[in-house]
């Protein structure tokens, strides 16, 4: 049997020669098939990748709707795709979903998850039309006001996203984390970011039944409006506190003599409830509301030093609407009418009635 010396031993043919062949046929097996793919077979685990130059060729036809279905089926079809992915996917959207007056909410709402992903993102090279880009400004304003209000460093931000692959979305004043890595432990669906909520004041009249008031129906009314909700709410929780007078002089007989005299009104309500307040536009704000109230009515003749007091729960309801000027600031109207039942010197009577007026305040 032939041995050929070596640095590594002596290598006995004879025993090599059949291993030796073995391998040479699985190579010339495998070799054809890795030449002709071009490329290795993915790695277990690996993220899926979006097809994102055949979405761009859409987006240059116009075939926003081909887009969606297109992105849409990627989504339904991958719990789990990469972070690059999800910034391509959001911005996408963000435009095509704008253009559409019924979808534009839609469209911010995939602008703030862009920007969260990239403060720094722009629309630069996707060429869009004024009024997109003006949508999109607008997000990316309230998007940074908001970043500095609540304390979050962008950069910071942004690394965080990076490192952790994760999409973060803003919808107004609500964090919500979403999973895109499933190399990491479950996120939870939402996580918020405090309390938010307003501080109003109104100033206006409150219109009283005039049978039952009848020289002092009409008053001057002040209100202070307090609504406030986790940021994971639906609805806000309502508690307003309105104080409302009028006052009013009067001749009366005495022994003959027709003497002046005044006599004086006042109203309070303490009204708790419930307060819905919509988002349909960029800053305006339709709000309604609905409780219990409790009021109270007073009629005072200083002079005859007499003092009626009766008080009672009811009901309110209201609906109104306010701007929000530079994010924290509202301006607005408000028409509230409640209804509470009493018995005051000798006469039944609603203690509430219909107030309006002119709403300001603040918004945290």
């Amino acid at each position: 049997m032939l041995q050929i010396p070596s640095v590594y031993g002596t290598i006995n043919l004879g025993m090599r020669i059949p291993i030796l062949s073995t391998l040479w046929v699985l190579f010339a097996a495998v070799a054809p098939i890795h030449s002709q793919t071009g490329e290795e077979s993915p790695a277990p685990g690996a993220l899926p990748k979006l097809d994102q130059r055949a979405i761009v060729l859409e987006y240059q036809e116009g075939n926003f709707d081909a887009l969606i279905r297109a992105l849409e089926g990627f989504q339904s079809e991958h719990k789990n795709f990469a972070a690059s992915d999800s910034f391509f996917i959001a911005r996408y959207f963000g435009v095509v979903y704008s253009v559409n007056p019924t979808t534009r909410e839609r469209g911010k709402y995939y602008f703030y998850r862009m920007l969260e992903l990239n403060p720094t993102a722009d629309l630069l090279d996707l060429f869009v039309s004024e009024s997109i880009d003006a949508i999109f400004q607008r997000v990316k304003k309230e998007f940074l006001v908001q970043r500095r209000y609540r304390g979050i460093n962008d950069m910071g931000l942004a690394e965080t996203v990076e490192r952790q692959r994760r999409d973060t979305l803003v919808v107004r004043d609500t964090l919500i984390l979403m999973r895109h890595d499933s190399s990491a432990a479950p996120l939870p669906k939402a996580a918020p970011v405090g309390f938010t909520g307003n501080l109003n004041g109104l100033m206006g009249l409150k219109l009283m039944d005039k049978e039952d008031w009848p020289l002092i129906h009409k008053q001057t009314a002040m209100k202070v409006m307090l609504d406030f909700r986790q940021a994971s709410w639906p609805i806000h929780v309502a508690v307003d506190f309105l104080y409302s007078s009028s006052k009013k002089a009067f001749l009366q007989d005495v022994d003959g003599e027709l003497t002046s005299d005044f006599y004086e009104g006042r109203t309070y309500e303490i009204n708790g409830g419930i307060r819905k307040i919509l988002d349909p536009f960029e800053s305006v704000r339709p709000y309604a509301g609905v409780g219990v109230s409790y009021a109270m009515a007073r009629i005072l003749f200083p002079t005859a030093n007499q003092d009626h007091t009766e008080a009672a729960f009811g009901v309110w309801g209201q609906a109104g609407i306010y701007w929000e000027l530079g994010r924290h600031f509202n301006l607005g109207f408000e028409a509230n009418y409640s209804w509470s039942s009493i018995l005051i010197a000798n006469i039944e009577a609603n203690a509430g009635g219909l107030h309006f007026g002119m709403v300001l305040g603040f918004h945290y």
